[in-house]
């Protein structure tokens, strides 16, 4: 049998209050038995200034995931965004893999599954209101539109995924 590794977090992006954040973090759940690897403390920052985005790992080796949200480069005002980014192992960066939702939101509920992936409800869409859509990858590579219209239009909302009632 073999021990069970507590998993890391990784916290990206962000506002402080006044701007916007291209800072990555790495946070382990276990400090004190398992810490963050030196190798890994120091997460190469997102492209721009990034909030409101979603995320989530994908692909048969969990690679970390985020889409959408605002992004600034300094400028003002920060504006939603569909293009998603994932960490890169060699080099290793944030790339953005030509792959979008399919509209630029922000402020959408999400979770991770493991087989579906990253799952993205709802939303606030650029140029105002909400979004009912919920869309899904598991790869990393494309989005699934699925069941449209099936949610009401929404925002800042907490999603939970369960795998039976």
């Amino acid at each position: 049998m073999h021990a069970h590794a507590d998993p890391f977090v990784l916290v990206a992006g962000g506002h402080s209050g006044t701007s916007y954040l291209p800072t990555v973090e790495v946070i382990s759940l276990n400090p004190e038995h398992q810490p963050v690897p030196a190798c890994n403390r120091i997460v190469t920052g997102l492209l721009t200034g990034s909030d409101k985005a979603v995320g989530g790992s994908v692909g048969p080796d969990s690679r970390p995931f985020i889409c959408g949200g605002s992004q600034s480069n300094g400028g003002s005002p920060a504006l939603y965004v569909d293009s998603c980014y994932y960490l890169n192992k060699d080099p290793y960066r944030w790339d953005n893999n030509g792959v979008k939702l399919s509209s630029q939101i922000g402020l959408a509920g999400y979770s991770n599954h493991p087989t579906l992936g990253l799952v993205v409800t709802g939303g606030e869409v650029r140029g105002g209101g909400v979004t009912s859509r919920m869309e899904t990858t598991a790869d990393g590579n494309s989005f699934i539109i699925s069941w449209p219209g099936v949610l009401e239009g929404l925002s800042q909302h907490c999603q939970v995924l369960r795998t039976s009632y």
